[in-house]
């Protein structure tokens, strides 16, 4: 079954995770990439991944000629009760805020996939918020 979002973005099958990875996360990255791998999954939690860098190894894909746009990235925001005392984001800013700062992260204007998502919610939601920010989608 494939799965597309609500502008007909096809949503990759089977995507790199980034988590427990620490600090080879660029280079496992940059490696996945190199084997194939046209989808990454990551998100913005310190105590399962290091979203920043796979913001380090997405620049240095591009410095090879490997842009963004042949790429398919995931990221996933997780509130504070999710998070360890390295909350990756200021948690008094508004939602909207606490969730750009992944896409900083990444170096990125747009993630084609956001997912709000914590150890207090039953399952992932997938939500539409700011269109220039991120792309939701629905399955």
């Amino acid at each position: 079954m494939t799965l597309t979002a609500y502008n007909n973005v096809p949503i990759p099958s089977f995507m790199y995770g980034t988590a427990w990875k620490k600090e080879a996360t660029s280079q496992l990255v940059q490696s996945a990439v190199a084997a194939g791998f046209t989808a990454i999954d990551t998100a913005n939690q310190l105590i399962h991944y290091q979203e920043a860098l796979v913001g380090d190894a997405l620049q240095a894909l591009a410095k090879q000629g490997i842009t963004r746009d042949r790429l398919f990235l995931q990221t996933k925001f997780t509130p504070t009760n999710g998070q360890d005392h390295r909350t990756p984001y200021d948690a008094s800013t508004d939602l909207t805020t606490q969730e750009r700062k992944g896409v900083r992260n990444l170096f990125l204007d747009v993630s084609r996939c956001l997912t709000r998502g914590g150890p207090t919610l039953r399952s992932v939601v997938r939500y539409e918020a700011e269109k220039r920010f991120l792309t939701p989608f629905s399955v």
